[in-house]
């Protein structure tokens, strides 16, 4: 209904006695003499880390911890869980890679490694009980409006039916439509928790505004997006700055997060290592064959230069409209 409306509001009403328990949850894989190291190298902070596939790692992670078994509970995909019981205690859980999940171990594929889980219990809340007082309270303590609006859209991003995507804030039909210069959007609500003045009491509110999130495509080969971009809109150089700060993983480590500054000058076929070898042979020795040698490599935040055609884009990674092309949205069309 919702994505009928330009926007809609409803009166939140919570039961009497109504009990929240809040829990911090920590995430690392990283090998053991480095895992508890602030900066250890290599140690992947997953439920600090605001990308799609940690967050989608960290969902996978809780949802198959047995002492959740018969709770309710709500998950953020980070950092905060909620339970509508306290459980029996903290779970502290550590797991050799090798006994991972195989879907995990795919994504997790250092060896040597292992997964540390912590649920810590932070507070209980009586959500029934918030301030009355004066309403400034509530709108400077977001405690209630942040447990309220995770509440309200766990089931809409877990449900297999009708199952909305959380973006930057808003939930998004999973569903999308094709845009220009191979970007794809996807309609959604923007949603909130308020407080509003009812009854001269103060009084949360559900809130919700029609939105459109225009998206990188996730999933893709990054050189096929760039190919996509270019046969409507020219060069490498427009490419490079269209696509700065994109995030991408390598299709052989998706576990590791790059962020996209620039292209190479050389083609991959002239890039070398430090070792003075070339990097077609480097990544031969590794049982990958390269197949497009002309084309420029990515330089990232990572170290070394990445062939484009290993690299994915990461999901749900929204493009500002002042981002786009001159003229790319009044020339909005969709693709076969």
């Amino acid at each position: 209904m919702a994505l009928r409306c330009v926007s809609s509001q409803w009166t939140i009403t919570v039961s009497p006695d109504s009990f929240v328990h809040q829990y911090d949850v920590d995430i690392v894989f990283g090998r053991p003499e480095t895992i508890n190291d602030e900066n250890g190298r290599g140690v992947k902070k997953l439920s600090k880390s605001n990308n799609a596939i940690s967050k989608s790692i960290c969902r996978q992670i809780v949802q198959g911890l047995p002492e959740l078994n018969g709770i309710i509970y709500v998950y953020n995909d980070r950092a905060i869980l909620l339970t509508n019981k306290p459980l029996k205690d903290d779970i502290k859980v550590t797991i050799s890679q090798s006994n991972l999940d195989e879907s995990l171990r795919k994504i997790l594929i250092s060896r040597e490694s292992v997964l540390k889980i912590a649920i810590t219990k932070t507070k209980t809340i009586k959500l029934s009980d918030f301030p009355i007082d004066a309403a400034s309270t509530l709108k400077e303590d977001r405690t209630w409006r942040t447990l309220i609006e995770m509440i309200i859209s766990e089931d809409a991003v877990t449900r297999v039916n009708d199952k909305y995507i959380p973006i930057d804030g808003a939930i998004c039909e999973n569903k999308f439509t094709n845009f220009c210069c191979g970007l794809i959007y996807r309609n959604g609500v923007k949603k909130g928790v308020e407080v509003i003045e009812l009854d001269n009491r103060p009084q949360l509110a559900l809130t919700m505004d029609y939105c459109c999130k225009f998206l990188y495509p996730g999933g893709i080969i990054f050189l096929d997006l760039i190919k996509r971009f270019m046969s409507e809109n020219g060069t490498y150089k427009d490419a490079e700055a269209f696509f700065k700060n994109i995030k991408l993983c390598p299709t052989y480590d998706r576990s590791r997060i790059l962020i996209f500054y620039k292209f190479t000058e050389k083609s991959m076929r002239f890039l070398k290592t430090q070792n003075g070898g070339t990097l077609e042979e480097y990544y031969r020795s590794w049982n990958i064959r390269l197949r497009y040698l002309d084309e420029p490599a990515a330089i990232t935040n990572g170290y070394g230069d990445f062939p484009l055609e290993l690299l994915e884009v990461l999901a749900n990674q929204s493009v500002s409209i002042g981002k786009m092309p001159g003229g790319s949205i009044s020339r909005k069309r969709s693709r076969p």
